[in-house]
């Protein structure tokens, strides 16, 4: 290998050095916006182990758990329904736990459904 080559990989392994520690200042600037944007509700749900879906049009906000279980916010009616999805037929109504109703109250309260 010519000093030509051994210099240029020297520059090269340093450009990635660069490179990584820029990737890794951008992921933790993305982090920490991510934990400003989501909501306290946002925060709880996730802690019940729900992902968050909303509709194209921002109208409706969808928490589902294990692919079954849904808690539905219809932003323009100002309705909540949670059931559970049952082999795409029909929808049951599910039971909700303390923890549950608190994050839907939450969610209400920023949503500022709350008069």
């Amino acid at each position: 290998m010519s000093e030509k080559e051994r210099r240029k990989i020297k520059y090269l392994v340093g450009k990635k050095d660069e490179c990584i520690k820029i990737k890794n200042k951008i992921i933790e600037i993305i982090d920490k916006e991510g934990e400003q944007i989501m909501s306290e509700a946002d925060k709880m749900f996730e802690e019940l182990e729900y992902k968050k879906y909303k509709s194209e049009d921002g109208n409706k906000e969808k928490y589902i758990r294990n692919g079954l279980e849904i808690i539905l916010f219809d932003n323009e009616r100002h309705i909540v329904t949670a059931y559970i999805w049952n082999d795409g037929a029909r929808e049951i109504p599910k039971v909700l736990d303390m923890q549950e109703l608190q994050a839907i109250n939450k969610k209400v309260e920023e949503l500022k459904w709350k008069k």
